[in-house]
């Protein structure tokens, strides 16, 4: 279980997680928990350079809004949220985020139902291809302090990775793989 305090994964750069540039889908089944406030976003994935490209990151709010940042080539850093109360925390849940800059496509699902998003800060409008990133992180979003309000806590499994964008059938099929 991640903590929310300083857990977290490291996944080595490899040339295999270069080809994350036209499209990435990141699909997990969750159990979150909430943190005392101030803690408001809690990151459970990241693809991004340390002081440079976001790239890709997925986080939960304390308000249960599943929401992503992407940066790209041609649209620069965008934020997207979910409305509230799309999780619920202390239950398992499958969560999936899928991105295509180059045909503006953005989407967000919770139990394999697709969730709408709208664009909180930057262009609500994804274009050119993700930004490279050399650091991809699970429970946080990169070098921050301890307590820094950023870190995940609660259980992930079978957080999954793809270099393409996820239809809503594909997402379904793997919501419903463990509900069974």
């Amino acid at each position: 279980a991640f903590d929310g305090l300083d857990d977290f994964v490291t996944v080595p750069d490899s040339p295999l997680l270069d080809t994350l540039t036209t499209a990435a889908t990141v699909e997990a089944w969750i159990k979150p928990e909430l943190l005392p406030p101030p803690h408001a976003t809690y990151d459970l994935f990241a693809r991004r350079t340390e002081g440079g490209p976001t790239g890709f990151v997925v986080l939960l709010t304390d308000g249960g809004r599943v929401g992503f940042t992407v940066e790209t080539t041609g649209s620069g850093l965008s934020l997207f949220f979910t409305a509230p109360l799309q999780l619920q925390f202390g239950q398992w849940q499958h969560v999936a985020v899928t991105v295509e800059p180059g045909t503006n496509l953005k989407k967000a699902y919770v139990n394999g139902q697709e969730v709408p998003v709208t664009a909180f800060s930057g262009s609500a409008t994804l274009s050119g291809t993700l930004l490279p990133a050399n650091n991809l992180y699970i429970g946080r979003r990169g070098v921050y302090p301890v307590g820094d309000n950023q870190h995940y806590k609660g259980l992930v499994e079978d957080l999954r990775l793809y270099d393409r964008a996820l239809t809503a059938t594909e997402i379904l099929a793997l919501a419903d793989r463990l509900r069974a």
